[in-house]
């Protein structure tokens, strides 16, 4: 009588193929996160930058030195003060970009290797191992990604701080030396 051999196919892995469906989504997550943040950024920037453009021209720059030679003590106080507010704004607006760009800067993200998807070796391994290795794969993507994007958004929650500081200070001292150097030109003070 002949003694017949059950060969059991035990999976080394059981849930490998779950896990691999997380990391596919989580690596999907990733790169949309990526995109986000991108979009944040270069809107906060742009916005910045926009205001920027439209309060500088309205400050009457041009009626300062008259208004400085006939000033009293105290407008001449206000307006330094005023003026000192506005270079305030002006370095908090350039720590602002420069958060805000660098967070927009193009950076290198780890991609899937799809180099060894045509691989004798990968392609005659147990389905199981290869949903292992691929998860293994994913794992190092993701982590990497994932400290690039943590990167970025701190760089624009920063900028961010820095940008509403800075037009609360452009806001302040523009509308401050508009009223005090405006005000004396045209005689009302």
């Amino acid at each position: 009588m002949k003694t017949v051999k059950k060969i059991s196919c035990k999976d080394n892995y059981p849930s490998a193929s779950t896990m691999l469906e997380i990391s596919k989504n989580e690596y999907e997550r990733e790169r949309e996160r990526s995109n986000m943040l991108d979009n944040k950024a270069s809107f906060f920037l742009s916005a910045s930058i926009a205001v920027l453009t439209i309060f500088i021209p309205i400050i009457p720059f041009s009626k300062m030195l008259n208004f400085f030679i006939s000033a009293t003590k105290v407008y001449f106080s206000i307006a330094i003060i005023a003026l000192c507010l506005l270079l305030a704004a002006l370095i908090l607006f350039i720590i602002s970009v420069s958060n805000l760009y660098s967070a927009y800067n193009i950076r290198q993200y780890k991609n899937i290797n799809y180099e060894n998807l045509n691989d004798e070796g990968i392609l005659q391994t147990k389905k199981n191992q290869t949903e292992r290795g691929l998860i293994k794969h994913y794992n190092s993507i993701l982590i990497y990604n994932a400290t690039i994007n943590n990167e970025k958004a701190k760089k624009i929650q920063i900028g961010l701080k820095y940008s509403v500081l800075s037009f609360f200070l452009i806001f302040v001292s523009t509308i401050t030396l508009i009223i005090l150097i405006g005000g004396l030109s045209n005689g009302q003070a």
